[in-house]
């Protein structure tokens, strides 16, 4: 089980972790407040930097569904990265959003999408085709989600 108050977080020395729930979804903000050095990956033949400073980890960890949502946002909480896997036992347990990661991902970035680790669908497992079908065509309003993900990082800093 990944626990989702702690992915993505190597090299990072200091980060802020907010945490909105409701019945259908746990939302798991970190701000990064220091990093050791930037984290950046090649994809589609550009260097994309996902986490720096002051960069945003946004884990969408759904309690009625067998997916996650991670995404990586600048420090405007733009949407660098979009990045859904196919999960088993979403749950929440002593308060912290867990989840079994199967492994296969699907990525959306500048316009641009991409199947991680498709070679898992080779034994024509039902449970992650469906999965990673699913998540292929949701269409989360990432306007609202955004708004949702201020509010949050707002109320959070203006309490602190």
């Amino acid at each position: 089980m990944k626990y989702s108050s702690s992915t993505y977080l190597r090299d990072v020395n200091e980060y802020r972790l907010y945490l909105y729930k409701n019945d259908n979804e746990a939302i798991i903000i970190k701000k990064i407040l220091k990093i050791v050095n930037p984290f950046s990956l090649v994809e589609f033949g550009e260097e994309i930097k996902l986490i720096d400073n002051d960069y945003y980890i946004v884990e969408i960890v759904t309690l009625n569904d067998n997916y996650i949502c991670r995404l990586f946002l600048d420090s405007s909480l733009n949407i660098i990265e979009e990045y859904y896997t196919v999960t088993k036992n979403n749950d929440i347990q002593d308060g912290i959003p867990v989840y079994e990661d199967l492994g296969l991902s699907y990525i959306k970035v500048n316009g641009k999408d991409k199947v991680y680790h498709g070679e898992k669908l080779i034994n024509d497992d039902w449970y992650l085709k469906r999965g990673l079908e699913k998540i292929m065509k949701l269409n989360l309003n990432m306007k609202d989600l955004i708004l949702r993900i201020k509010k949050v990082v707002k109320f959070n800093e203006n309490s602190n």
